[in-house]
């Protein structure tokens, strides 16, 4: 941090996982090029990782709190006196920056104003001792070199791979001599999460890792296979490969920056749907009136037309027919 900050950029988003990582990918080049201090507002699960992004300065939970930190000594340092004059803050929680033909990192950069190179658009995170060393006991590094981190999402149905698609392209991962390992959360609702599988041969760590585990995971395994979701994200502060699954939004909006280049060591696996990217319709009227009156939704639940969101029928297909073969090809590529 070579310079003093003339400004201080508040950003402010709560969740998910994902949304937040992308603005942390976004937090270097916000810093550098407005030469500012980054205060991020977020939800406080999201802190520890938030905190381990060495271009944010600070992480605060509510607006609030943001503005109290004009007087603290951390921020001082880092921010001349005159920069809390010019502090501007600024909302990344709309679902229109997920929508945006743009990568997201970019969707927010241009809600400030800025335009940045690839090389300004990786996610940095420095994981303390702490998380090397609770993930030696976890995961034996005599596995590194072959493992696959599988994420088998479990949640809005137009994003979800099915959990027998995922038993098979664990199977044939670990038949061609690979170490599949399952990774994720479960969630008190069944129907979110990640599924519940029980395979021979694979390591279940699943609820076992904390976001910056899985992100030093990543740096000791050698694929990631995900649909659009978290995981993908904290890949990006890492080398590992990817293969991501996508039916509501282009690969190239959500896979990482890495090394200067986009989606750099990944491949996405899109839908094979006439209205693929789906979502590039969900704000068309129309389109809206017709799935609102198919599926008996009021206007004003947004969520549920999110997770929901299939102008085909029978829904949802564009997953169901996503052949694991052909992911597990996709896999074997990216691991040669």
């Amino acid at each position: 941090r070579p310079m003093r900050a003339r400004a201080v950029i508040v950003l402010n988003r709560v969740g998910g996982l994902g949304d937040v990582a992308m603005v942390l990918a976004a937090a270097k080049a916000i810093k550098l090029l407005r030469v500012a201090a980054v205060v991020l507002v977020t939800h406080p699960r999201h802190a520890a990782l938030a905190r381990a992004c060495p271009y944010v300065d600070a992480v605060v939970s509510s607006p609030e709190e943001a503005r109290g930190l004009a007087g603290d000594p951390l921020l001082g340092r880092e921010a001349l006196p005159e920069a809390w004059a010019q502090l501007s803050s600024f909302d990344l929680n709309s679902a229109g920056f997920g929508l945006s033909a743009a990568h997201q990192v970019d969707a927010y950069l241009q809600a400030l104003g800025l335009q940045a190179p690839p090389v300004l658009k990786q996610l940095h995170l420095e994981l303390p001792d702490a998380v090397q060393a609770r993930l030696r006991d976890l995961a034996d590094p005599r596995d590194d070199a072959r493992r696959v981190l599988l994420h088998a999402g479990l949640g809005d149905p137009n994003r979800t791979w099915p959990a027998a698609s995922w038993h098979a392209l664990a199977e044939g991962l670990a038949a061609a001599g690979w170490r599949p390992c399952w990774i994720g959360s479960r969630s008190s609702d069944p129907q979110r999460g990640v599924h519940t599988l029980r395979t021979a041969g694979v390591q279940d760590l699943v609820d076992a890792l904390e976001p910056l585990e899985v992100v030093a995971l990543c740096r000791r395994s050698r694929l990631l296979v995900s649909t659009d979701g978290g995981p993908v994200q904290l890949a990006g502060a890492s080398d590992i490969g990817i293969v991501g699954l996508y039916s509501v939004v282009r690969g190239t909006c959500r896979l990482p920056f890495r090394h200067a280049a986009a989606a750099w060591n990944a491949t996405a696996l899109e839908a094979a749907c006439p209205r693929f990217p789906c979502y590039a319709h969900i704000l068309d009227p129309e389109a809206v009136a017709r799935f609102e009156g198919a599926h008996g939704l009021p206007s004003a639940d947004i969520p549920t037309r999110f997770s929901r969101w299939c102008e085909v029928e029978p829904p949802y297909r564009c997953m169901e027919c996503l052949a694991p073969e052909r992911v597990l090809q996709a896999c074997l590529e990216r691991l040669a």
